[in-house]
Protein backbone atom coordinates (compact mmCIF):
# COMPACT_ATOMS: atom_id res chain seq x y z
CA UNK A 1 0.00 0.00 0.00
CA UNK A 2 1.14 3.54 -0.67
CA UNK A 3 2.41 5.44 2.31
CA UNK A 4 0.75 8.54 0.95
CA UNK A 5 -2.66 6.91 0.95
CA UNK A 6 -2.40 4.66 3.98
CA UNK A 7 0.32 5.77 6.45
CA UNK A 8 -1.36 3.86 9.26
CA UNK A 9 -1.03 0.54 7.38
CA UNK A 10 2.67 1.16 6.88
CA UNK A 11 3.22 2.12 10.53
CA UNK A 12 1.10 -0.79 11.73
CA UNK A 13 -1.20 1.24 14.00
CA UNK A 14 -4.75 2.49 13.96
CA UNK A 15 -5.38 6.13 12.93
CA UNK A 16 -4.46 8.34 15.87
CA UNK A 17 -3.56 11.92 16.77
CA UNK A 18 -1.13 10.85 19.50
CA UNK A 19 2.33 11.86 18.26
CA UNK A 20 4.02 9.75 20.95
CA UNK A 21 2.32 6.60 19.66
CA UNK A 22 3.25 7.52 16.08
CA UNK A 23 6.90 8.01 16.99
CA UNK A 24 7.01 4.71 18.87
CA UNK A 25 5.49 2.88 15.93
CA UNK A 26 7.98 4.55 13.58
CA UNK A 27 10.93 3.64 15.80
CA UNK A 28 9.68 0.04 16.02
CA UNK A 29 9.38 -0.28 12.24
CA UNK A 30 12.71 1.48 11.73
CA UNK A 31 14.48 -1.32 13.61
CA UNK A 32 13.08 -3.77 11.07
CA UNK A 33 13.92 -1.66 7.99
CA UNK A 34 17.57 -1.18 7.03
CA UNK A 35 17.94 1.71 4.55
CA UNK A 36 20.99 0.01 3.03
CA UNK A 37 19.12 -3.23 2.29
CA UNK A 38 15.65 -1.84 1.54
CA UNK A 39 15.89 1.75 0.37
CA UNK A 40 12.36 1.73 -1.06
CA UNK A 41 10.90 0.34 2.17
CA UNK A 42 12.76 2.92 4.22
CA UNK A 43 11.51 5.73 1.96
CA UNK A 44 7.93 4.46 2.23
CA UNK A 45 8.21 4.22 6.03
CA UNK A 46 9.63 7.74 6.27
CA UNK A 47 6.83 9.16 4.11
CA UNK A 48 4.22 7.35 6.19
CA UNK A 49 5.71 8.82 9.37
CA UNK A 50 5.72 12.34 7.96
CA UNK A 51 2.13 12.06 6.74
CA UNK A 52 0.96 10.71 10.09
CA UNK A 53 2.71 13.55 11.93
CA UNK A 54 1.12 16.10 9.61
CA UNK A 55 -2.26 14.56 10.28
CA UNK A 56 -1.89 15.24 14.03
CA UNK A 57 -1.50 18.94 13.27
CA UNK A 58 -4.95 19.20 11.70
CA UNK A 59 -7.91 20.54 13.62
CA UNK A 60 -9.71 18.02 15.82
CA UNK A 61 -12.58 16.21 14.06
CA UNK A 62 -16.18 16.94 14.82
CA UNK A 63 -18.10 14.57 17.07
CA UNK A 64 -18.68 11.26 15.30
CA UNK A 65 -16.27 12.06 12.45
CA UNK A 66 -13.89 9.21 11.65
CA UNK A 67 -10.18 9.76 11.36
CA UNK A 68 -9.17 10.03 7.74
CA UNK A 69 -6.36 7.84 6.46
CA UNK A 70 -4.63 10.36 4.20
CA UNK A 71 -3.52 13.84 5.12
CA UNK A 72 -2.28 15.22 1.85
CA UNK A 73 -5.32 15.49 -0.44
CA UNK A 74 -4.87 16.88 -3.88
CA UNK A 75 -5.25 20.62 -4.34
CA UNK A 76 -8.82 21.72 -5.12
CA UNK A 77 -9.40 22.91 -8.68
CA UNK A 78 -8.63 26.54 -9.26
CA UNK A 79 -11.78 28.63 -9.18
CA UNK A 80 -12.23 30.20 -12.64
CA UNK A 81 -12.22 33.98 -12.78
CA UNK A 82 -14.83 36.01 -14.60
CA UNK A 83 -13.65 37.60 -17.87
CA UNK A 84 -14.55 41.02 -16.51
CA UNK A 85 -12.36 40.47 -13.42
CA UNK A 86 -8.78 41.28 -14.50
CA UNK A 87 -7.39 40.93 -10.95
CA UNK A 88 -8.86 37.44 -10.61
CA UNK A 89 -7.59 36.43 -14.05
CA UNK A 90 -4.09 37.68 -13.20
CA UNK A 91 -4.06 35.80 -9.88
CA UNK A 92 -5.17 32.56 -11.52
CA UNK A 93 -2.52 32.93 -14.20
CA UNK A 94 0.20 33.56 -11.58
CA UNK A 95 -0.89 30.54 -9.50
CA UNK A 96 -1.01 28.31 -12.58
CA UNK A 97 2.47 29.41 -13.66
CA UNK A 98 3.88 28.76 -10.18
CA UNK A 99 2.21 25.34 -10.08
CA UNK A 100 3.69 24.33 -13.44
CA UNK A 101 7.16 25.41 -12.31
CA UNK A 102 6.97 23.51 -9.03
CA UNK A 103 5.67 20.33 -10.69
CA UNK A 104 8.02 20.36 -13.67
CA UNK A 105 10.51 17.52 -14.10
CA UNK A 106 13.44 19.96 -14.17
CA UNK A 107 13.87 22.12 -11.09
CA UNK A 108 13.70 25.81 -12.11
CA UNK A 109 16.32 28.26 -10.82
CA UNK A 110 15.50 29.70 -7.43
CA UNK A 111 15.33 33.22 -8.87
CA UNK A 112 12.59 32.13 -11.30
CA UNK A 113 10.57 30.57 -8.49
CA UNK A 114 10.91 33.74 -6.42
CA UNK A 115 9.72 35.83 -9.36
CA UNK A 116 6.68 33.59 -9.89
CA UNK A 117 5.85 33.77 -6.16
CA UNK A 118 6.18 37.55 -6.23
CA UNK A 119 3.58 37.67 -9.03
CA UNK A 120 1.17 35.81 -6.72
CA UNK A 121 1.94 37.87 -3.61
CA UNK A 122 1.65 41.19 -5.49
CA UNK A 123 -1.98 40.54 -6.41
CA UNK A 124 -4.83 42.78 -5.30
CA UNK A 125 -5.35 41.38 -1.80
CA UNK A 126 -7.62 44.20 -0.74
CA UNK A 127 -10.33 41.89 -2.00
CA UNK A 128 -10.96 39.18 0.58
CA UNK A 129 -12.00 36.58 -2.00
CA UNK A 130 -8.69 36.92 -3.84
CA UNK A 131 -6.73 36.78 -0.58
CA UNK A 132 -8.55 33.61 0.45
CA UNK A 133 -8.09 31.99 -2.97
CA UNK A 134 -4.38 32.82 -3.09
CA UNK A 135 -3.72 31.49 0.42
CA UNK A 136 -5.63 28.25 -0.13
CA UNK A 137 -4.02 27.43 -3.50
CA UNK A 138 -0.55 28.52 -2.42
CA UNK A 139 -0.65 26.34 0.70
CA UNK A 140 -1.38 23.23 -1.36
CA UNK A 141 1.34 24.08 -3.89
CA UNK A 142 3.93 24.65 -1.17
CA UNK A 143 2.99 21.57 0.86
CA UNK A 144 2.84 19.16 -2.09
CA UNK A 145 6.21 20.22 -3.48
CA UNK A 146 8.45 20.18 -0.39
CA UNK A 147 11.48 20.33 -0.60
CA UNK A 148 11.40 22.05 -4.02
CA UNK A 149 9.24 24.79 -2.53
CA UNK A 150 11.64 25.46 0.36
CA UNK A 151 12.91 28.81 -1.02
CA UNK A 152 9.33 30.12 -1.12
CA UNK A 153 8.19 29.20 2.39
CA UNK A 154 9.63 32.13 4.35
CA UNK A 155 8.25 34.82 2.02
CA UNK A 156 4.83 33.17 1.95
CA UNK A 157 4.73 32.91 5.73
CA UNK A 158 5.72 36.57 6.04
CA UNK A 159 2.90 37.64 3.71
CA UNK A 160 0.10 35.52 5.19
CA UNK A 161 1.40 35.53 8.83
CA UNK A 162 0.83 31.82 9.47
CA UNK A 163 3.36 31.80 12.30
CA UNK A 164 1.32 34.48 14.13
CA UNK A 165 -1.78 32.31 13.85
CA UNK A 166 -0.24 28.95 14.79
CA UNK A 167 -2.20 28.82 18.06
CA UNK A 168 -5.53 29.38 16.29
CA UNK A 169 -7.60 26.27 15.67
CA UNK A 170 -8.85 27.72 12.39
CA UNK A 171 -5.34 27.72 10.87
CA UNK A 172 -5.35 25.26 7.94
CA UNK A 173 -3.46 22.03 8.43
CA UNK A 174 -1.39 22.76 5.31
CA UNK A 175 -0.12 25.93 6.98
CA UNK A 176 1.02 23.92 9.99
CA UNK A 177 2.94 21.60 7.68
CA UNK A 178 4.64 24.62 6.12
CA UNK A 179 5.55 25.94 9.57
CA UNK A 180 6.99 22.54 10.53
CA UNK A 181 9.12 22.61 7.40
CA UNK A 182 10.32 26.12 8.21
CA UNK A 183 11.35 24.97 11.69
CA UNK A 184 13.13 22.03 10.09
CA UNK A 185 15.01 24.36 7.74
CA UNK A 186 15.97 26.61 10.68
CA UNK A 187 17.35 23.57 12.50
CA UNK A 188 19.25 22.56 9.38
CA UNK A 189 20.80 26.03 9.13
CA UNK A 190 21.85 25.89 12.79
CA UNK A 191 23.42 22.48 12.26
CA UNK A 192 25.33 23.59 9.17
CA UNK A 193 26.41 27.04 10.32
CA UNK A 194 26.50 26.73 14.12
CA UNK A 195 29.45 26.05 16.39
CA UNK A 196 27.76 24.18 19.27
CA UNK A 197 27.97 20.50 20.15
CA UNK A 198 25.07 19.58 17.87
CA UNK A 199 26.59 21.42 14.91
CA UNK A 200 30.00 19.81 15.42
CA UNK A 201 28.38 16.38 15.75
CA UNK A 202 26.39 17.04 12.59
CA UNK A 203 29.58 17.88 10.69
CA UNK A 204 31.27 14.68 11.91
CA UNK A 205 28.25 12.58 11.00
CA UNK A 206 28.10 14.05 7.47
CA UNK A 207 31.82 13.59 6.86
CA UNK A 208 33.31 10.41 5.40
CA UNK A 209 33.73 7.65 7.99
CA UNK A 210 36.79 8.09 10.22
CA UNK A 211 37.37 5.14 12.56
CA UNK A 212 39.86 6.91 14.84
CA UNK A 213 37.64 9.95 15.24
CA UNK A 214 34.62 7.83 16.13
CA UNK A 215 36.65 5.80 18.62
CA UNK A 216 37.98 8.98 20.26
CA UNK A 217 34.56 10.60 20.63
CA UNK A 218 32.73 7.41 21.60
CA UNK A 219 35.17 5.81 24.05
CA UNK A 220 37.37 8.58 25.43
CA UNK A 221 36.08 12.13 25.05
CA UNK A 222 32.48 11.57 26.19
CA UNK A 223 32.87 9.07 29.03
CA UNK A 224 31.45 11.58 31.54
CA UNK A 225 28.89 13.26 29.29
CA UNK A 226 26.22 12.21 26.78
CA UNK A 227 27.54 11.35 23.36
CA UNK A 228 26.17 14.19 21.17
CA UNK A 229 26.21 12.05 18.01
CA UNK A 230 23.76 9.60 19.54
CA UNK A 231 21.56 12.40 20.86
CA UNK A 232 21.45 14.07 17.44
CA UNK A 233 20.68 10.83 15.57
CA UNK A 234 17.89 10.04 18.01
CA UNK A 235 16.44 13.55 17.67
CA UNK A 236 16.48 13.52 13.89
CA UNK A 237 15.09 10.00 13.70
CA UNK A 238 12.15 10.78 15.97
CA UNK A 239 11.42 14.40 15.07
CA UNK A 240 13.05 15.27 11.73
CA UNK A 241 13.55 12.04 9.76
CA UNK A 242 14.01 13.98 6.51
CA UNK A 243 17.22 15.53 7.89
CA UNK A 244 18.54 12.06 8.77
CA UNK A 245 19.16 11.56 5.05
CA UNK A 246 21.72 14.39 5.21
CA UNK A 247 24.02 12.23 7.35
CA UNK A 248 26.51 9.64 6.16
CA UNK A 249 24.69 6.30 6.39
CA UNK A 250 27.87 4.44 7.42
CA UNK A 251 28.40 6.81 10.35
CA UNK A 252 24.77 6.45 11.44
CA UNK A 253 24.99 2.64 11.23
CA UNK A 254 28.22 2.65 13.30
CA UNK A 255 26.68 4.76 16.06
CA UNK A 256 23.54 2.60 16.02
CA UNK A 257 25.69 -0.48 16.58
CA UNK A 258 27.59 1.34 19.32
CA UNK A 259 24.35 2.28 21.11
CA UNK A 260 23.00 -1.28 20.83
CA UNK A 261 25.62 -2.81 23.13
CA UNK A 262 26.81 -2.09 26.69
CA UNK A 263 30.19 -0.48 27.27
CA UNK A 264 32.90 -0.31 29.89
CA UNK A 265 32.12 2.61 32.21
CA UNK A 266 35.08 4.69 33.29
CA UNK A 267 32.82 6.42 35.81
CA UNK A 268 32.01 3.05 37.43
CA UNK A 269 35.72 2.27 37.50
CA UNK A 270 36.41 5.50 39.39
CA UNK A 271 33.55 4.90 41.82
CA UNK A 272 34.97 1.43 42.42
CA UNK A 273 37.85 2.99 44.35
CA UNK A 274 35.46 4.20 47.07
CA UNK A 275 34.50 0.79 48.55
CA UNK A 276 38.07 -0.44 48.10
CA UNK A 277 39.53 2.45 50.12
CA UNK A 278 36.80 2.37 52.79
CA UNK A 279 37.24 -1.39 53.27
CA UNK A 280 41.01 -1.04 53.57
CA UNK A 281 40.81 1.74 56.16
CA UNK A 282 38.13 -0.16 58.12
CA UNK A 283 39.91 -3.50 58.42
CA UNK A 284 43.48 -2.13 58.48
CA UNK A 285 43.54 0.84 60.92
CA UNK A 286 47.33 0.97 60.69
CA UNK A 287 46.97 2.56 57.25
CA UNK A 288 46.01 5.79 59.03
CA UNK A 289 49.10 5.66 61.24
CA UNK A 290 52.16 7.57 59.99
CA UNK A 291 55.66 6.31 60.63
CA UNK A 292 57.06 2.77 60.94
CA UNK A 293 54.40 0.09 60.74
CA UNK A 294 51.84 2.47 59.25
CA UNK A 295 51.02 4.10 55.95
CA UNK A 296 50.19 2.52 52.64
CA UNK A 297 51.96 -0.82 52.05
CA UNK A 298 53.48 -1.56 48.69
CA UNK A 299 51.02 -2.96 46.25
CA UNK A 300 47.90 -1.68 48.00
CA UNK A 301 47.26 0.92 45.32
CA UNK A 302 47.47 -1.81 42.69
CA UNK A 303 44.97 -3.83 44.71
CA UNK A 304 42.64 -0.83 44.70
CA UNK A 305 43.02 -0.52 40.93
CA UNK A 306 42.31 -4.24 40.50
CA UNK A 307 39.21 -3.98 42.69
CA UNK A 308 37.91 -0.93 40.80
CA UNK A 309 38.55 -2.68 37.49
CA UNK A 310 36.73 -5.77 38.70
CA UNK A 311 33.89 -3.58 39.90
CA UNK A 312 33.47 -2.02 36.45
CA UNK A 313 33.79 -5.37 34.67
CA UNK A 314 31.25 -6.91 37.07
CA UNK A 315 28.74 -4.23 36.09
CA UNK A 316 29.48 -4.70 32.39
CA UNK A 317 29.25 -8.49 32.16
CA UNK A 318 27.03 -9.42 35.13
CA UNK A 319 24.51 -6.56 34.97
CA UNK A 320 24.55 -4.56 31.73
CA UNK A 321 24.99 -7.42 29.25
CA UNK A 322 22.28 -9.66 30.80
CA UNK A 323 19.95 -6.64 30.95
CA UNK A 324 20.53 -5.99 27.25
CA UNK A 325 19.99 -9.68 26.42
CA UNK A 326 16.69 -9.61 28.32
CA UNK A 327 15.65 -6.52 26.34
CA UNK A 328 16.44 -8.33 23.09
CA UNK A 329 14.57 -11.45 24.24
CA UNK A 330 11.45 -9.44 25.17
CA UNK A 331 11.75 -6.13 23.24
CA UNK A 332 8.23 -4.85 23.95
CA UNK A 333 6.80 -6.51 27.05
CA UNK A 334 8.45 -8.87 29.49
CA UNK A 335 6.40 -11.77 30.87
CA UNK A 336 4.90 -11.31 34.33
CA UNK A 337 6.96 -14.10 35.88
CA UNK A 338 10.16 -12.36 34.84
CA UNK A 339 9.06 -8.84 35.77
CA UNK A 340 7.57 -9.59 39.18
CA UNK A 341 8.47 -13.15 40.14
CA UNK A 342 11.32 -11.91 42.29
CA UNK A 343 8.87 -10.23 44.71
CA UNK A 344 7.48 -13.40 46.35
CA UNK A 345 10.89 -15.01 45.99
CA UNK A 346 12.72 -12.48 48.17
CA UNK A 347 9.89 -12.38 50.70
CA UNK A 348 9.93 -16.16 51.13
CA UNK A 349 13.74 -16.20 51.34
CA UNK A 350 13.73 -13.42 53.96
CA UNK A 351 11.29 -15.31 56.18
CA UNK A 352 13.15 -18.59 55.63
CA UNK A 353 16.45 -16.94 56.56
CA UNK A 354 15.02 -15.82 59.91
CA UNK A 355 13.58 -19.27 60.62
CA UNK A 356 16.81 -21.12 59.76
CA UNK A 357 19.31 -18.70 61.28
CA UNK A 358 20.55 -21.48 63.62
CA UNK A 359 21.43 -23.71 60.63
CA UNK A 360 24.49 -22.04 59.18
CA UNK A 361 24.66 -23.93 55.90
CA UNK A 362 20.93 -23.48 55.17
CA UNK A 363 21.07 -19.77 56.02
CA UNK A 364 24.12 -19.40 53.76
CA UNK A 365 22.33 -21.10 50.86
CA UNK A 366 19.35 -18.81 51.39
CA UNK A 367 21.64 -15.75 51.36
CA UNK A 368 23.09 -16.88 48.01
CA UNK A 369 19.58 -17.37 46.60
CA UNK A 370 18.52 -13.94 47.90
CA UNK A 371 21.53 -12.39 46.13
CA UNK A 372 20.48 -14.09 42.90
CA UNK A 373 16.93 -12.80 43.44
CA UNK A 374 18.31 -9.27 43.82
CA UNK A 375 20.18 -9.76 40.53
CA UNK A 376 16.91 -10.98 39.00
CA UNK A 377 15.18 -7.79 40.14
CA UNK A 378 17.98 -5.75 38.56
CA UNK A 379 17.45 -7.49 35.23
CA UNK A 380 13.69 -6.98 35.48
CA UNK A 381 14.19 -3.27 36.13
CA UNK A 382 15.77 -2.99 32.68
CA UNK A 383 18.48 -0.65 31.40
CA UNK A 384 19.14 2.75 32.89
CA UNK A 385 19.73 5.99 31.05
CA UNK A 386 23.15 7.66 31.30
CA UNK A 387 23.96 9.48 34.51
CA UNK A 388 24.65 12.63 32.50
CA UNK A 389 21.89 13.61 30.05
CA UNK A 390 21.39 16.38 27.54
CA UNK A 391 23.97 18.34 25.63
CA UNK A 392 24.67 20.32 28.82
CA UNK A 393 25.56 17.12 30.73
CA UNK A 394 22.86 17.55 33.36
CA UNK A 395 23.28 15.11 36.24
CA UNK A 396 20.31 12.71 36.62
CA UNK A 397 20.89 10.89 39.90
CA UNK A 398 17.82 8.69 39.48
CA UNK A 399 19.54 7.02 36.51
CA UNK A 400 21.97 5.35 38.93
CA UNK A 401 20.81 1.97 40.20
CA UNK A 402 22.82 2.37 43.39
CA UNK A 403 21.43 5.83 44.16
CA UNK A 404 17.90 4.76 43.24
CA UNK A 405 18.02 1.79 45.63
CA UNK A 406 19.73 3.89 48.30
CA UNK A 407 17.08 6.59 48.15
CA UNK A 408 14.27 4.05 48.46
CA UNK A 409 15.94 2.42 51.48
CA UNK A 410 17.37 5.49 53.19
CA UNK A 411 15.28 5.30 56.36
CA UNK A 412 15.14 1.51 56.67
CA UNK A 413 18.85 1.23 55.90
CA UNK A 414 19.73 3.75 58.59
CA UNK A 415 17.54 1.87 61.08
CA UNK A 416 19.14 -1.50 60.29
CA UNK A 417 22.65 -0.05 60.47
CA UNK A 418 21.91 1.16 64.02
CA UNK A 419 19.85 -1.82 65.19
CA UNK A 420 21.79 -4.81 63.83
CA UNK A 421 25.10 -4.13 65.66
CA UNK A 422 23.24 -4.30 68.99
CA UNK A 423 22.08 -7.87 68.40
CA UNK A 424 23.60 -11.19 67.48
CA UNK A 425 22.33 -11.27 63.89
CA UNK A 426 23.96 -13.90 61.69
CA UNK A 427 25.69 -12.61 58.57
CA UNK A 428 23.52 -14.72 56.16
CA UNK A 429 20.45 -12.90 57.47
CA UNK A 430 22.21 -9.56 57.00
CA UNK A 431 23.04 -10.48 53.38
CA UNK A 432 19.42 -11.53 52.80
CA UNK A 433 18.17 -8.24 54.25
CA UNK A 434 20.50 -6.23 52.02
CA UNK A 435 19.44 -8.25 48.95
CA UNK A 436 15.76 -7.66 49.79
CA UNK A 437 16.30 -3.93 50.18
CA UNK A 438 18.22 -3.75 46.91
CA UNK A 439 15.58 -5.70 44.96
CA UNK A 440 12.65 -3.64 46.23
CA UNK A 441 14.50 -0.37 45.69
CA UNK A 442 16.05 -0.87 42.27
CA UNK A 443 12.76 -1.93 40.64
CA UNK A 444 10.27 0.10 42.68
CA UNK A 445 8.89 2.00 39.67
CA UNK A 446 7.89 -1.29 38.04
CA UNK A 447 6.03 -2.27 41.21
CA UNK A 448 4.18 1.05 41.27
CA UNK A 449 3.27 0.72 37.58
CA UNK A 450 2.11 -2.91 37.97
CA UNK A 451 0.04 -2.05 41.04
CA UNK A 452 -1.91 0.58 39.13
CA UNK A 453 -2.06 -1.28 35.81
CA UNK A 454 -2.85 -4.87 36.74
CA UNK A 455 -4.96 -4.43 39.89
CA UNK A 456 -8.44 -3.00 39.77
CA UNK A 457 -9.72 -0.32 42.17
CA UNK A 458 -11.34 -2.92 44.43
CA UNK A 459 -8.18 -5.02 44.63
CA UNK A 460 -6.04 -1.97 45.37
CA UNK A 461 -8.49 -0.92 48.06
CA UNK A 462 -8.37 -4.23 49.93
CA UNK A 463 -4.60 -4.47 49.51
CA UNK A 464 -4.21 -1.07 51.21
CA UNK A 465 -6.67 -2.03 53.94
CA UNK A 466 -4.80 -5.26 54.66
CA UNK A 467 -1.48 -3.45 54.71
CA UNK A 468 -2.77 -0.79 57.12
CA UNK A 469 -4.22 -3.45 59.46
CA UNK A 470 -0.99 -5.46 59.45
CA UNK A 471 1.05 -2.31 60.12
CA UNK A 472 -1.17 -1.39 63.06
CA UNK A 473 -0.99 -4.88 64.57
CA UNK A 474 2.77 -5.00 64.12
CA UNK A 475 3.17 -1.62 65.84
CA UNK A 476 1.37 -3.02 68.88
CA UNK A 477 3.44 -6.21 68.78
CA UNK A 478 6.68 -4.24 68.50
CA UNK A 479 5.88 -2.04 71.49
CA UNK A 480 4.83 -5.03 73.61
CA UNK A 481 7.41 -7.62 72.53
CA UNK A 482 10.31 -5.62 71.12
CA UNK A 483 12.20 -5.66 74.41
CA UNK A 484 12.37 -9.49 74.47
CA UNK A 485 15.50 -10.86 72.83
CA UNK A 486 13.70 -13.90 71.41
CA UNK A 487 11.26 -11.66 69.50
CA UNK A 488 13.67 -9.08 68.12
CA UNK A 489 14.89 -10.84 64.98
CA UNK A 490 11.39 -12.05 63.97
CA UNK A 491 10.03 -8.53 64.49
CA UNK A 492 12.88 -7.05 62.47
CA UNK A 493 12.17 -9.41 59.56
CA UNK A 494 8.41 -8.80 59.79
CA UNK A 495 8.94 -5.03 59.65
CA UNK A 496 11.17 -5.33 56.56
CA UNK A 497 8.59 -7.58 54.84
CA UNK A 498 5.88 -5.00 55.45
CA UNK A 499 8.12 -2.16 54.27
CA UNK A 500 8.73 -4.07 51.05
CA UNK A 501 5.01 -4.72 50.55
CA UNK A 502 4.47 -0.96 50.83
CA UNK A 503 6.72 -0.24 47.84
CA UNK A 504 3.94 -0.31 45.21
CA UNK A 505 1.97 2.40 47.02
CA UNK A 506 2.43 6.12 46.54
CA UNK A 507 1.69 8.78 49.13
CA UNK A 508 -1.50 10.42 47.81
CA UNK A 509 -2.19 13.10 50.42
CA UNK A 510 -1.20 16.73 49.97
CA UNK A 511 0.99 17.42 52.99
CA UNK A 512 0.65 20.96 54.44
CA UNK A 513 3.79 23.02 54.33
CA UNK A 514 4.77 23.52 57.97
CA UNK A 515 8.13 25.01 57.12
CA UNK A 516 11.51 23.95 58.44
CA UNK A 517 10.78 24.94 62.03
CA UNK A 518 7.46 23.10 62.17
CA UNK A 519 8.99 19.99 60.62
CA UNK A 520 11.84 19.95 63.16
CA UNK A 521 9.44 20.42 66.08
CA UNK A 522 7.18 17.61 64.79
CA UNK A 523 10.20 15.31 64.38
CA UNK A 524 11.39 16.03 67.94
CA UNK A 525 7.90 15.41 69.38
CA UNK A 526 7.50 12.18 67.44
CA UNK A 527 10.94 10.95 68.43
CA UNK A 528 10.27 11.60 72.13
CA UNK A 529 6.91 9.83 71.95
CA UNK A 530 8.45 6.75 70.38
CA UNK A 531 11.39 6.91 72.78
CA UNK A 532 9.11 7.08 75.81
CA UNK A 533 7.12 4.11 74.55
CA UNK A 534 10.28 2.12 74.02
CA UNK A 535 11.75 3.01 77.44
CA UNK A 536 8.47 2.16 79.14
CA UNK A 537 8.33 -1.20 77.39
CA UNK A 538 11.91 -2.00 78.39
CA UNK A 539 11.38 -0.92 82.01
CA UNK A 540 8.24 -3.06 82.44
CA UNK A 541 9.99 -6.29 81.43
CA UNK A 542 12.48 -7.77 83.87
CA UNK A 543 14.16 -9.95 81.22
CA UNK A 544 14.22 -7.23 78.61
CA UNK A 545 17.18 -6.12 76.56
CA UNK A 546 18.28 -2.64 77.57
CA UNK A 547 19.44 -1.91 74.00
CA UNK A 548 16.01 -2.60 72.47
CA UNK A 549 15.15 1.09 72.23
CA UNK A 550 16.69 1.53 68.79
CA UNK A 551 14.82 -1.46 67.42
CA UNK A 552 11.47 -0.34 68.82
CA UNK A 553 11.79 3.32 67.83
CA UNK A 554 12.89 2.56 64.27
CA UNK A 555 10.33 -0.20 63.79
CA UNK A 556 7.43 1.94 65.03
CA UNK A 557 8.60 4.83 62.84
CA UNK A 558 8.77 2.65 59.72
CA UNK A 559 5.46 0.92 60.45
CA UNK A 560 3.78 4.26 61.06
CA UNK A 561 4.98 5.29 57.61
CA UNK A 562 3.54 2.11 56.11
CA UNK A 563 0.22 2.75 57.87
CA UNK A 564 0.00 6.38 56.72
CA UNK A 565 0.87 5.54 53.09
CA UNK A 566 -1.65 2.69 53.04
CA UNK A 567 -4.40 4.94 54.40
CA UNK A 568 -3.47 7.77 52.02
CA UNK A 569 -3.81 5.41 49.05
CA UNK A 570 -7.49 5.01 49.98
CA UNK A 571 -8.13 8.73 49.47
CA UNK A 572 -9.04 8.51 45.74
CA UNK A 573 -11.59 5.76 46.54
CA UNK A 574 -13.27 7.86 49.22
CA UNK A 575 -13.45 10.78 46.85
Amino acid sequence: MSAHGHPWDTLGIAPTRDQTEIRRAYAKKLKQTNPEDDAAGFQELRQAYELACRFTSHAEPEAGEELIAAVAPAAPPLEPARPDDPAGVALNAALAALGRALRSEVTPPEADLQALLAAVLNSDFERFDLLQRAESQLLYLLMENIPRSDPLLAASNLRFEWSHRKDHRALPGQARIVLERLAELALLWDLREGTGKEALSYARLRAPPAARQKFFHAWLLNQFSPRPELALIDRLRNQNPRLLEELNSENVAWWDRFAARPHFSLLTFIFGFIPAIVTSLTFFPSLNTPGPGGGLPAGLIFAWIAFALGFALFRLYVVDWPVRLAERRWPWSKPAWFSFGWVPTVLVLLVASALTAHLAWVATAIAVLATLAAWWATLAAGPVAPLFIGLNSNLALDNSRVLRAGRANLVSGLWLSLAIPEYDVAWPLIVTLIATMWASGVDRQSLVHAFVTYLGPRQRFWYSIALAVLAGLLIVATVLLGSYASWQVPLLVAVMCLVMLRRPLNFNVQVPDFGVRGTVIAAIIGFNIFRSLADRSVAQNADSDASAGTLIIGAVFLLAGVFVVAISSLTPRRQ
